[in-house]
């Protein structure tokens, strides 16, 4: 192996379908380093040996509270390079739902909201979550 390679984190996204049809959004803290006041998708880094279902399911419970039910297998992927840091990243997000439940957030979301797809898109989302939100438009509706 090449020592110049970087390091490749994957991260499990998603976006949480109610019964209602409607779909989770939570947006990130003034604070945050990345994308402050911006709307996302639930998700993040899978840890050290976990799978994709385990990550993402580990994840929402995290900064949501919610307990996933399904992950669709239909998934938008996408990978970059966050050249500040030298890291590749391989994003995974897909459509999911969850058991009934209250959602508690973390310490790094403010708010949460759930709306139509079309407002999913109409919020002032990542970059990445527009990404994701975009090329998985026909299946959210």
């Amino acid at each position: 192996m090449k020592k110049n390679r970087p390091r490749i984190l994957l991260v499990c996204r998603c976006f949480i379908k109610r019964r209602d049809g409607r779909f989770l959004i939570i947006k990130k803290v003034p604070t945050s380093k990345s994308n402050p006041n911006k709307w996302e998708s639930v998700g993040g880094k899978a840890d050290e040996g976990e799978d994709i279902f385990g990550a993402l399911a580990r994840e929402v419970k995290e900064e949501t509270g919610l307990t996933v039910k399904h992950a669709s297998s239909l998934v938008f992927s996408e990978s970059y390079v966050r050249k500040s840091e030298g890291i590749a990243l391989l994003v995974l997000t897909s459509i999911a739902t969850c058991q009934p439940g209250e959602v508690t957030l973390s310490n790094e979301h403010c708010k949460f909201a759930w709306v139509r797809w079309k407002g999913v898109l109409a919020s002032d989302l990542t970059e990445e979550t527009r990404r994701a939100a975009e090329a998985l438009s026909r299946y959210g509706q």
